[in-house]
């Protein structure tokens, strides 16, 4: 809580390796960063990628030949190279991808934290009700 504002966590969703059904990593339960090394990687530039999935993105593609990035603003673009087997990328975990890619967890991260931010005293009773059904049926 900072001054009258108040955060109210309501899921965390961990950073993921996302790949097209056909890679090799397609199987695995879980992907260390350094395994990413060896990959094409898709890097997003677009405010729609978390700060931390961006972040992650870039620390890789450090490691990675120029040659071996594809970068693109937008995850629609993001989504489509990594189809269409250009390359991997991390995002958070979610449950809107088809079933042509996989979804696969990174070690060793810190989850995201995905809320709400309202003011203590807020008095609009829609306002009230809002975060009522947000806190009693967001899935943690």
């Amino acid at each position: 809580m900072k001054n009258d504002i108040i955060y109210q966590e309501l899921f965390r969703i961990p950073l993921c390796c996302i790949v097209p059904d056909t890679h090799p990593y397609a199987d695995r339960t879980e992907l260390a960063k350094e395994e990413l090394y060896l990959e094409n990687i898709v890097v997003c530039n677009s405010y729609a990628v978390p700060f931390k999935a961006a972040e992650m993105q870039n620390r890789i593609a450090q490691h990675i030949p120029p040659e071996s990035i594809y970068i693109c603003d937008n995850l629609q673009a993001l989504l489509t190279l990594v189809r269409a087997g250009y390359g991997c990328s991390i995002l958070p975990r979610m449950h809107f991808i088809s079933s042509d890619i996989r979804i696969i967890p990174i070690t060793g991260n810190e989850p995201l934290s995905y809320g709400i931010f309202y003011r203590k005293n807020a008095v609009n009773p829609l306002l009230k009700k809002f975060i009522s059904i947000m806190t009693t049926t967001s899935f943690q």
